[in-house]
């Protein structure tokens, strides 16, 4: 009698220790993740990510690891294409007000106000 109540005390201590040693292992999880979050100043690889000079205004996936974006550099916008190997300025696109309801991922909007800004200086 008294070997099966040992053997059940090892195996609910051995349960129990693993209990905690896991609690342990995801609590050090996720207090590296928010101190990493906290204490990180790099903002890279972040989208629609806005600094004070350089900000990213919409980005519009056009294939497996391929983007164009409209980036805000000082008063200027620019379209960029983004691919996994390289950035490539595509244009600059002039003579366009992009307001805060366009950075909200409204891409096509955008390409047509630049297009139609396009239209009138050819007519």
């Amino acid at each position: 009698m008294k070997m099966e109540n040992a053997v059940t005390d090892i195996g609910s201590y051995s349960i129990l220790k693993l209990f905690f040693s896991l609690t342990f292992v995801i609590g050090m999880i996720f207090l590296t993740t928010y101190l990493y979050k906290k204490f990180s100043s790099n903002k890279i690889g972040k989208l629609n990510s806005n600094g004070k000079f350089l900000s990213i205004m919409t980005t519009l996936p056009i294939g497996s690891k391929k983007y164009l974006s409209v980036i805000k550099a000082g008063e200027k916008f620019l379209l960029i294409g983004i691919t996994e190997n390289s950035i490539n300025l595509i244009s600059e696109l002039n003579d366009v007000e992009i307001t805060e309801e366009d950075k909200r991922n409204n891409f096509m909007g955008i390409l047509k106000r630049v297009k139609k800004s396009l239209d009138k200086k050819d007519a």
